[in-house]
Parts: structure tokens; sequence; C-alpha cells
């Protein structure tokens, strides 16, 4: 088995941590990580709007770990937006604004699956009804050379310097009910291409397989450590 750069083998998360409720007296809040890559998120209880419309909507905010907002920032929040819009259920809070703010702690790597991911738990510790529990995972197409041979494959979660270098990376937003595909946004290049000689799994396959790890770390957190501040650690291969 081929090993990564930082030890991780081309199917394997990095180490996961979660904490729910880590701000008392807000409505809900969360800090999630994969690796170095660390977010936090707050999300309000929904609040009666005046939007003529007459509609509820989400709003997001995410603040970078350093400097001001900028166009990644204003991108990643209309990503988050369009995606959670149409998963919080509006029926039950009909003509309310829901509320999430996100602060980017660290970056190693792709930042929008820590952020969607952060945002989606504090959602959960607020209450806000959702259809899904939606999960964020990035897959990246990477290449090597070997005796002057061009060797490629794909890899999960890459960090910073895999991201560098990779040929194309995408993330991918996959429901925890029905382990189907809900989102895809391509970060670099043009996508992950099909090549059966890449590996014997397709991008979409091992992104259902590594949020599917995502999801069983988030049940066995609820579960069994919700008043731990610690996050425990888990099995990330998915191979």
């Amino acid at each position: 088995m081929e090993i990564r750069l930082d030890g991780r083998q081309y199917l394997e998360l990095r180490p996961i941590n979660i904490r729910i409720g880590v701000f008392h007296g807000l409505s809900g809040s969360s800090d999630f990580s994969m690796g170095l890559s660390r977010a936090t998120a707050v999300a309000w209880q929904p609040e009666e709007t005046n939007n003529i419309r007459g509609k509820s909507y989400l709003d997001v905010i995410i603040r970078p770990n350093s400097g001001s907002t900028g166009d990644t920032e204003k991108l990643l929040e209309l990503y988050c937006t369009r995606v959670l819009e149409d998963i919080i259920d509006f029926k039950q809070i009909p003509r309310c604004i829901v509320s999430v703010a996100i602060q980017v702690i660290s970056q190693d790597g792709p930042i929008f699956p820590i952020c969607f991911n952060a945002a989606v738990l504090a959602l959960l510790d607020a209450g806000i009804p959702m259809t899904t529990t939606p999960l964020a995972i990035s897959i990246a197409e990477a290449c090597t050379y070997q005796l002057n041979d061009l060797s490629k494959h794909i890899i999960i979660d890459p960090n910073g310097e895999e991201i560098d270098k990779c040929i194309s990376c995408s993330h991918y937003i996959v429901s925890s009910r029905s382990n189907q595909i809900i989102a895809c946004l391509i970060a670099k290049g043009t996508g992950i291409t099909y090549n059966d000689k890449i590996y014997d799994f397709d991008s979409i396959s091992i992104a259902i397989a590594g949020t599917k790890v995502l999801c069983n770390y988030i049940r066995n957190y609820l579960q069994k450590t919700l008043l731990d501040n610690v996050g425990k650690s888990y099995d990330n291969n998915i191979s």
C-alpha cells in the first residue's frame, strides 16, 4: 500500500476531532478539525424576519484565521448557503432567518469541508431542523513519478502540501441518510477525471466512504462523549 508524505495511506483521513456546545449560552456551537485544519461555528436560533418576500433564509459568515474577509471567504459563504438552504427544513420555521458564523482557526489544505462540517454540527447543536445531515470531504487527483513513469492516483482529505501538487480537487457533500451526493464543488483543475488505471474505486465511492467515517465518528461522539470536551480517536482508514 502506498504511503503519503504525512504517513497516511491514499484512502485515509487525517485525525478527526469534534466538540459540540463549546460556547455556553449560545444556541449552537461546534469545533471541528481534521489534521491541522480547524474551524469553530456558531448557529443562532431562528429569528423572525422582516423580509418582504416572506421567505425564510440562511445567513452565513466566514471569517479567516487572519486578516479581513476576502473573495475566498465570500465564495465559501455562497457555497455553504446554497447547500444548507436546501437542507434546512424551513417549513418548520417559516418567515425566519437562521444565522451561522464560522471562524477559521487554522488551515492545512482545503478549508471548505472543515467550515461546512463545523456549520452542520452547530446547526445540529442549535436544534435547527434539517432533512438530512450533510457532510463534506475533499478528493484530489495526484500524480507521482517513479522511474520516469507518471503514476496517477486518488487521495482523500489532502493536506496543504498535497493540494499544491495535485492535478485537481473536488469537494463532495454527501447525505448521511441516503449516502447520495448532494453537491460537488470543483476546487482545483477540472474535477476528478475517470481513469480505470488510477484506482479500483471512483471518487464518488471514496467520498461516500469517507463521509461514512465522519458520520460514524460524530454518532459515537454524540452517543458517548457529548459532555466530554475532547474528541476520541477513530480508525480513519476507509480502504
